[in-house]
């Protein structure tokens, strides 16, 4: 059986667990196996055949998408690590919600950020506290 690692954010699905012990000979059929033992985990990551979007693989520190995907080879000694891809946004966290309510288009920075579909920070430094030097 080889490990999976479980991260802090899909702990929940997985009953607290760090790690769960898997089978499969490829990333497709350990994918499978976790979906049966764990569903809640499993749709998580795995669905339709395909690694859900937001889900990077790895195994034994490479990722499955630069080696041969579903398909990689899984050892009965590998250890298969699940990442979930981090993104910015709005509305998840106190500064998002304060930085997204400001898109009322105050300043370039902002209306080019908002267009792209990313929070772009602005510094405008305060002429009175700039000196030459």
């Amino acid at each position: 059986m080889s490990v999976l690692r479980v991260p802090p954010v899909l702990r929940a699905e997985a009953g607290g667990a760090r790690e769960v012990e898997v089978t499969g000979s490829n990333v497709r059929e350990v994918l499978e196996d976790l979906a049966t033992r764990m569903p809640a985990l499993g749709s998580r990551v795995y669905g339709e055949g395909e690694i859900q979007s937001f889900v990077n693989v790895y195994v034994d520190g490479e990722d499955v998408r630069t080696r041969d995907g579903l398909d990689t080879p899984v050892r009965d000694s590998s250890t298969v690590i699940l990442l979930p891809a981090m993104a910015g946004g709005c509305g998840r966290g106190r500064l998002d919600a304060e930085w997204c309510a400001r898109g009322d288009g105050s300043d370039q920075a902002g209306r080019t950020g908002r267009a792209q579909g990313i929070a772009v920070p602005t510094f405008k430094p305060d002429p009175g506290e700039m000196r030459r030097v």
